[in-house]
């Protein structure tokens, strides 16, 4: 009995000790665009996270005013198309494109024709 416990801790030692000599997978090479935003470290992840958020928020509120108040429908789709990018990179982590592309779309409703 003590062989075959003997064997078996050889067996799993030896298999274990296959795995460590193989190298770790590489990581997928980065897309186009996403060298910008390699990844944040936790507090600035949060912090991006906030800010995000409230201005995700109040985007939305302005768009929602602006479409009342007569802003060319245009304008208004093209804000929610970019608040739409912008909630796409969000959950794909892409923190400061998110923030960038709310920027863009409120910068979208400031505009006249």
């Amino acid at each position: 009995m003590r062989a075959v416990t003997t064997l078996r801790v050889a067996a799993l030692a030896l298999g274990l000790s296959a795995c460590a000599g193989e190298r770790p997978a590489a990581a997928p090479p980065a897309t186009a665009g996403e060298s910008d935003s390699i990844l944040v470290d936790s507090l600035e992840t949060s912090a991006y996270e906030d800010l995000f958020a409230a201005k995700h928020a109040r985007l939305l509120r302005e768009i929602g005013e602006r479409r009342e108040s007569g802003t060319p429908e245009a304008l208004v789709l093209e804000a929610l198309s970019l608040a739409s990018a912008s909630e796409e990179m969000y959950l794909r982590g892409r923190l400061e494109l998110a923030v960038k592309l709310l920027d863009e779309a409120s910068r979208t409703l400031e505009r006249k024709y």
